[in-house]
């Protein structure tokens, strides 16, 4: 007889059942207690606020209306070829593609998460907005980086990239308190560098 059925008949099964279920209910009405006072201290507050903004001082503000010119572009391109180079070197085919695909899903939900809400224009963006002439042709000129907008916000673009090459280069490598710490802490530090320029709120970031 196993174990299963033997607890089934002294009933200890129902009873680790039953307190696991009392446990869980527990933990549900603190997180929805605490959720609540929350939602009541945000209710209280007379003026916006951003915890990220709040703890890191800006840096500099951001006045760029091309890709590559702002800090935090450089660091994720960096970021980008370091992972290139790292996957293409030691990783076989079926990693990149599950990559691209990971990828491509992330940004096809950004694409509703985009248009479901828009946020005001964070305060350290000073530069002028670029005016499409016209979107479709102008998206291309986004896509490679000659132009940038300045509210699209939620959620990070970014922030999805760093954590998805993070996760995938500490799940797939063999040295992970090397290769895979130096290059979390390297991605960690762009996403402090978002929050510094206030190029994103930082529930932008938490969610991605």
């Amino acid at each position: 007889m196993d174990n299963v059925g033997r607890g089934a008949r002294d009933g200890t099964a129902y009873k680790a059942i039953s307190w696991d279920g009392v446990r869980l209910f527990g933990w549900f009405t603190v997180i929805l207690y605490f959720m609540a006072v929350v939602q009541l201290h945000c209710d209280s507050l007379s003026t916006a606020w951003d915890l990220g903004h709040a703890v890191f001082p800006q840096i500099y503000a951001w006045e760029t209306t091309t890709f590559f010119s702002s800090i935090t572009d450089i660091w994720i391109i960096s970021s980008y070829v370091l992972f290139l180079v790292y996957c293409f070197w030691s990783h076989p085919a079926i990693v990149k593609r599950r990559f691209v695909f990971c990828l491509t899903v992330v940004y096809a939900l950004r694409i509703f998460s985009l248009l479901a809400t828009r946020y005001p224009i964070l305060p350290g963006i000073v530069n002028q907005r670029y005016e499409a002439p016209s979107v479709f042709g102008s998206a291309f000129l986004l896509m490679v980086g000659i132009r940038t907008t300045q509210t699209d916000y939620m959620f990070s673009g970014h922030t999805s990239v760093w954590t998805m090459t993070t996760l995938f280069v500490w799940y797939y490598t063999s040295h992970r308190w090397t290769v895979g710490l130096f290059y979390a802490l390297f991605n960690l530090t762009g996403v402090f560098l978002l929050l510094a320029i206030r190029m994103h709120y930082s529930a932008d970031v938490w969610i991605a």
